[in-house]
């Protein structure tokens, strides 16, 4: 999985105990799992990912036949949260989801479309990166 339960929890802040209670620990980690192969379905066929779920071994012997090891992704994480998040409230909150978490699962769409069309290049351990960009294209020292 891209992400843990942990991090979800953590990530809902003050209305996480709120919306957690009643919810187990099983099901909190179905909905982690279903996240997650949502990103696979759109990065695996590009990419030919290795998913994190798989055990090390597995994932030495499918990355040695060209698929990439994507596990430990800071952008695949956001992403897993976001979705989670929202699926979440779907669930256990009567579909009564904030606007920041319904902004925050269609940028996590938004991403994920562009990283299967590879305007988002993706590396195990490190955030992503906009293919075509150069350092140069960016502003780092405004003065006030």
């Amino acid at each position: 999985m891209y992400s843990s339960v942990s991090k979800v929890k953590k990530s809902l802040g003050d209305k996480g105990s709120l919306l957690l209670s009643g919810v187990s620990s099983k099901q909190l980690t179905e909905i982690l799992a279903n996240s997650t192969d949502i990103i696979n379905s759109y990065i695996g066929v590009v990419y030919g990912v290795c998913p994190p779920s798989v055990p090390q071994k597995s994932q030495s012997e499918i990355c040695a036949t060209g698929g990439a090891n994507v596990g430990g992704n800071a952008l695949l994480e956001h992403i897993c949260i976001s979705l989670c998040k929202a699926e979440l409230y779907r669930r256990y909150a009567s579909n009564d989801i904030p606007s920041d978490v319904v902004k925050q699962e269609e940028k996590a769409y938004k991403d994920l479309e562009k990283i299967q069309r590879r305007e988002l290049v993706i590396e195990s351990g490190q955030t992503a990166s906009v293919s075509n960009f150069s350092v140069s294209d960016r502003v780092f020292n405004r003065r006030v």
